[in-house]
């Protein structure tokens, strides 16, 4: 279940859905060149949303980069993800948080101590295929 509102004064949510910078990475190098730490040169999309046919990518497959910036009072901070296909990789502020394999799946981040100010949110989705996906490749 999806919890909208906020629960009680110190535990309050918000959606970090809507305009999200995007950005391909055709050739995976994007950390390599420090995407982690915060994208330039990205378009601006709306989250949730499909790549594939939203952005004139109807074939790609491979890597892309997606940011997001916020402000929060601090504290702990759970990240909520309603699903990554295939693969996702997650920093806050350019320290990597993990990972998560496996499309349609919700997964989540719990980090604690982040200070009150502005951050940024960077993931990395991986829709690449291989014998192993889930789905299969052409979903």
């Amino acid at each position: 279940m999806k919890r909208l509102f906020n629960e009680h004064e110190i535990r309050s949510t918000h959606d970090l859905n809507g305009a999200w910078l995007f950005k391909i990475d055709a050739e995976n190098k994007g950390e390599e060149l420090g995407w982690q730490n915060g994208l330039t040169d990205a378009e601006t999309v709306t989250v949730p949303s499909n790549w594939n046919n939203e952005l004139r990518l109807l074939n790609y497959e491979g890597c892309a980069w997606y940011q997001k910036s916020f402000k929060t009072k601090g504290q702990t901070l759970r990240f909520e993800f309603g699903s990554v296909m295939t693969k996702a990789d997650v920093w806050l502020d350019g320290k990597w948080l993990g990972e998560h394999y496996g499309a349609f799946t919700q997964f989540e981040f719990i980090v604690n101590g982040v200070s009150e100010g502005e951050h940024i949110l960077v993931v990395r989705a991986d829709s690449s295929f291989d014998e192993q996906s889930f789905p299969q490749s052409y979903t």
